[in-house]
Order: structure tokens, then C-alpha cells, then sequence
């Protein structure tokens, strides 16, 4: 709220308030339960990305209070003052905390989030020196450095997340890639409303656009916080690869025989638990064996386990379709399958069914 024309208008003041309210409700409802309110899937989102963010939808609904006090009954007649001061409270609690938000999505490690609180140090000390020297222009400096610091965390968190896709494709098989591109999309998101708040300079359409920004970010990112599975993996398991048979052996008796890698949703740390071997010991025996990772074990198994469905299905004249038999092997999603059958088969599904209908053909014709 940077111009008195907004305060006078009811229909902003509505709007407004309606922010506040639902930045609160969000804050207390994802404190309150663990469900989810946007899909029929029972999975838990991380306890720890709902605190952060239930923090950092408080601080917006805090935000909406000072603002709104400091516009109409603090400082209301000093305007460069209560700017700098509600700039600064703003920077040094909306931003660290959608910052923490942001990077406990990424489930791989706990990346510390005190560098960023102390990069909003300076924050503090400019808004102090502002207020004493009374320098008007101290929200624009104090922009500028916010800036810089956003636009670092920015690439930060774009590395970051490169990491963590590495870290889903090692471990678990089935995960479809929303647990990336809806991360990138949330900072894309927090990046344009954090724009149009620290260019809005008090244009009455600029604050309805603050507002409804501000009620479209909230709505993502509630969506993504929802929607993100917990990944937290249990303790690893102790080694203890029995009788000297080795991991391969217990593999194909755990695993293989028993057809494991078919269920959906299997894990590293579900194979690990399966096979009594811990989770860094079995990546590594991967690694050793050819396979690279847990995620190019399953996914061989299970394209051949197709082939052998897609074969029998061709010689006994059953109707089927690729999907359905694919859906058989553990696969929800047609694109994954089809791209982990050509790393597998080295060509594309298509021209590897037209090329076995052919052979198959060929076997049954009179000589």
C-alpha cells in the first residue's frame, strides 16, 4: 500500500483484506493437517516444507498488517519513513522465508538456509541508516541490494535443483518429472511478484495487481507444497549380504524372482530394505555392475519383462495394447516407458514392434 488512493478505494481495501485473510487461513490449515486438498492422492507432503511455508504465508498476512497500520495510523504522514520501514520488514521476513520454502522442496539434502538470512543483514542496516538520516530514496537502495541478492539466489536455486532431478533419477524409478518443473515454476513465480511489488511505485492498478499476484502465488504455491510427495527415505539398512552369496545373488532372490519390480512406487530404500543391504552400499554395487543406478536396474528389468509380455501376447494372438502391457511392467506414464525402453533397446518402441510383428510374421509363413 504505497498511495493514499488505495486506502480510499473500498473495493481495493476488500480485496486487500481478502489477501490477508486467506494468506492466514493457508498459514493455520497447512499447520493443522497433512492431507491434501488439491488431489485424491493419500501421499504426505514433508512436515518441514509445511512449517516453512505455513511461516512465510503468516509473514504475508503480517505484511498486509503493518502496511496497513502504517498507512493509516503510524507514520501516516511521513511517507519515505513508513516506506522504509515496511520495505524493511518486508525484505526481512517474506523473502528469507519464501527462500527456506523454496529449497526445503528439494528433498536430496538440507541445504542450509542461514546464508540467506544473513545476506538480509544489510537490509537492516540500510533501513536503520535511512530512518536516521532520513534518506528518501533508502527503499529504492534497499530494492537494488534485494535485487541482487534474489537474482543470486535465483541461479542458486536453478543448480540446485539440477542436482536434486540427479538425485530422483538415482533413486526412485516411478516419480514423474512434476517434482522438478514444479519447483523452476514456483521461482519463476515468486520472481514476477517480487517485481511487480518493488517497481509498484503507488498507481492504484498497480496495487490491485500486487493483490491479485499476491493471491495467485499463494494458490501455487499451496498447490506445490500439497502435491509434493515426502521423500524422506528411512535409516539405511545394515549390511549383511548372507552366507558369502553376494548382492547379485540376493537380488535375484529378492527382487527378481519374486517380480518386485513391477510394484509401483518401489524405492531405493525399498529395494535396500528388501534385499538387507544399505542404500549407499547397493548404489555403489550398481554402479560397479553396470547398471549405473537403482533407477537404470528397475527400468531394465522391467522393459524386459515387457519384452517377454509384448512376445507372448504376439504368439498366442491375444488383443492387447503396448500401454496396457507396459502398464503390467510397473509403468504410469507412456513417456517414461517409452523412454526408458529406447535407452534400454537402443531404437524406439515404434520401429521395435513393427520390427518384431515383421519376424514374427516371417516365422509363420510356409517355406
Amino acid at each position: 500500500m504505497y498511495g493514499n488512493n488505495s486506502i480510499q478505494d473500498p473495493y481495493f481495501m476488500l480485496l486487500y483484506g481478502l489477501t490477508m485473510m486467506l494468506a492466514l487461513g493457508t498459514a493455520v490449515y497447512l499447520l493443522w493437517r497433512r492431507g491434501n486438498a488439491f488431489t485424491s492422492d493419500e501421499a504426505e507432503s514433508p512436515v518441514i516444507l509445511r512449517r516453512w511455508a505455513a511461516a512465510f504465508f503468516a509473514a504475508a498476512a503480517l505484511s498486509h498488517v503493518w502496511w496497513l497500520l502504517l498507512s493509516t495510523v503510524w507514520m501516516t504522514g511521513d511517507k519515505p519513513m513508513r516506506d522504509t520501514t515496511a520495505v524493511a520488514l518486508d525484505y526481512l521476513t517474506l523473502i528469507p522465508l519464501m527462500m527456506a520454502t523454496l529449497l526445503r522442496m528439494l528433498q536430496d539434502r538440507q541445504r542450509p538456509v542461514w546464508p540467506w538470512i544473513v545476506a538480509e543483514i544489510p537490509v537492516a542496516a540500510l533501513a536503520l541508516a535511512g530512518i536516521i538520516i532520513r534518506y528518501d530514496a533508502m527503499p529504492y537502495v534497499m530494492t537494488a541490494y534485494q535485487l541482487v541478492v534474489v537474482v543470486v539466489f535465483v541461479a542458486y536455486y536453478i543448480m540446485a535443483v539440477r542436482q536434486y532431478s540427479l538425485w530422483l533419477l538415482a533413486g526412485f524409478a516411478d516419480l514423474e518429472r512434476k517434482e522438478v518443473w514444479q519447483s523452476l515454476v514456483i521461482i519463476v513465480a515468486i520472481f514476477v511478484t517480487y517485481s511487480v511489488y518493488s517497481t509498484n511505485a503507488g498507481e492504484l492498478y498497480r496495487e490491485y495487481m500486487a493483490q491479485v499476484v499476491s493471491i495467485l502465488i499463494f494458490i501455487i504455491l499451496l498447490w506445490r507444497v500439497e502435491t509434493l510427495h515426502d521423500l524422506s527415505m528411512p535409516s539405511p539398512q545394515p549390511l549383511h549380504v548372507a552366507d558369502g552369496t553376494g548382492v547379485a545373488h540376493l537380488l535375484r532372490e529378492r527382487c527378481e524372482e519374486p517380480e518386485l519390480y513391477l510394484h509401483h512406487g518401489l524405492t531405493l530404500a525399498d529395494l535396500s530394505a528388501a534385499v538387507g543391504i544399505s542404500r549407499g552400499a547397493l548404489s555403489e554395487w550398481f554402479i560397479e555392475h553396470g547398471d549405473r543406478n537403482f533407477n537404470g536396474y528397475i527400468h531394465r528389468l522391467r522393459i524386459d519383462h515387457f519384452v517377454r509380455l509384448y512376445g507372448e501376447a504376439v504368439r498366442d494372438g491375444r488383443p492387447f495394447t503396448v500401454f496396457s502391457l507396459a502398464r503390467q511392467c510397473g509403468y504410469r506414464n507412456y513417456l517414461r516407458f517409452s523412454t526408458a525402453f529406447r535407452r534400454r533397446m537402443d531404437c524406439s518402441l515404434t520401429s521395435w514392434t513393427k520390427r518384431y510383428t515383421l519376424s514374427a510374421i516371417g516365422e509363420h509363413l510356409p517355406d
